[in-house]
């Protein structure tokens, strides 16, 4: 059964010159406690379409950040990663955007 997490639409705030994003980012952990993650093979979808993620594997986690087109409702979410062993894991998310 897929992890829920829920996301909550960020009030606008208002900061000149930077855009930030609706979502809020939802920080996802991926650990190896082997040979490590290999950066390179972290792969991620929502909805079946691609998304670029975030890997900050220096704190064991990616970051995922929605799309602010992204519509309110269930979502999703498929990363992918494997260790510097080539040994890989599947984890599915359901997000709630509302």
């Amino acid at each position: 059964m897929p992890r829920r997490v829920a996301l909550a639409d960020r009030k606008p705030r208002r900061i000149p010159g930077l855009t930030l994003p609706r979502w809020e980012t939802v920080p996802v952990a991926v650990v190896d406690a082997g040979t490590g993650v290999d950066p390179a093979s972290i792969t991620a979808t929502l909805d079946g379409r691609p998304l670029v993620v975030e890997p900050d594997l220096v704190r064991d986690r990616v970051l995922v950040t929605v799309p602010d087109a992204t519509p309110a409702g269930r979502h999703e979410l498929v990363l992918a990663a494997a260790d510097r062993a080539g040994n890989g894991s599947t984890r599915t998310l359901e997000l709630h955007t509302h």
